[in-house]
């Protein structure tokens, strides 16, 4: 959805290869939304997993 939209684009060099790309700030709010469910659905039967990550 974020590439779809424009939010996540490459970095423009031109190599189809390049691992490089571009966020929005809004992109990279909503990648931290979905890091922190994604850490706290892992943390459910995990409790002893105690990353934080800031």
């Amino acid at each position: 959805m974020l590439l779809s939209s424009g939010e996540i684009r490459p970095c423009g060099c031109g190599n189809p290869a390049c691992p490089t790309f571009m966020l929005t700030g809004a992109a990279a709010r909503e990648m931290d939304r979905a890091r922190d469910r994604v850490l706290a659905a892992f943390r459910r039967p995990h409790p002893s997993f105690n990353v934080i990550l800031e």
